[in-house]
């Protein structure tokens, strides 16, 4: 199967941005659960915090800082706060940092994921804690498995453009190279059928007789490459200027094999 001819787009994105969601995290809740809840104390003697972004100052005289995340201090205070969790009714999985995290009720019955984090103000006793770390499981894995799904998906997109620009590259570099010696075959008074200067460009010294098996490594066909070029006729180009347009020709050939060559390995 061919991929979708160049200039060809497909009719749906295959990367959509996704809609954006609702923070689960807005300031008040951090203030109700983090500070009010469990305690947390992010004040330092002169660096007073608020969780109100208009009282929120850089003033050297009256500073105050907004307790959100980039706060120096509530990383390790949010840390501590998942530390003390692991026998209580909320259940936090995460394979490290970087990774995707779920976390769910186990005060009710069935277990609900926390889609807030005034959810965790609301938590009750705990009644389903092994069925609740049963679903926080299968919750990470299906994350993870989206996550993948993501990665792949930018991969093949990347890998895709990137081929499409390296065929962009030999179509044009064909086009010149078939300009010429047509030109060049005018000069010599020789047959000028693209069909058949192709065959002799395979029989060329140097790179650009590789011409073909880089258009066979980018699944492109032959029949649109061949064809007259589109000038009036009456342009000639001498044995000397065409051996030296082979050559330079070559070179390209050479760094666009190379390409070819590290993209598949």
């Amino acid at each position: 199967m061919r991929p979708t001819p160049l200039g060809v787009e497909a009719d749906e994105d295959p990367l959509p941005i996704p809609t954006p969601e609702p923070s689960p995290v807005t300031l008040a809740d951090l203030r109700e659960v983090v500070i009010e809840r469990f305690g947390a104390v992010l004040d330092q003697p002169g660096r007073p915090v608020t969780t109100d972004p208009t009282r929120a100052s850089r003033d050297s005289a009256s500073w105050v800082a907004l307790a959100t995340y980039g706060h120096p201090r509530l990383d390790a205070i949010l840390d501590r706060i998942a530390g003390s969790t692991s026998n209580s009714s909320l259940i936090l999985l995460q394979d490290d940092q970087h990774s995707p995290a779920v976390a769910v009720r186990a005060d009710t019955v069935p277990p609900r994921p926390v889609r807030r984090l005034a959810d965790v103000n609301e938590l009750g006793p705990s009644v389903s804690r092994i069925e609740a770390e049963s679903t926080a499981g299968r919750l990470l894995d299906r994350a993870r498995g989206a996550r993948q799904a993501r990665y792949d998906a930018v991969e093949q997109r990347s890998q895709a453009d990137a081929l499409a620009k390296r065929r962009r590259r030999y179509i044009d570099l064909v086009a010149r190279i078939m300009a010429d010696a047509v030109a060049a075959a005018r000069k010599t008074g020789t047959t000028t059928e693209p069909a058949l200067l192709w065959l002799d460009l395979n029989d060329e010294p140097g790179m650009i007789r590789y011409l073909d098996a880089l258009r066979e490594a980018l699944d492109l066909d032959k029949g649109p490459l061949l064809r007259e070029p589109n000038d009036d006729g009456s342009r000639v180009l001498t044995d000397v200027d065409w051996a030296r347009a082979k050559h330079t020709y070559g070179e390209q050939v050479r760094s666009l094999a190379a390409e070819i060559k590290a993209a598949s390995s």
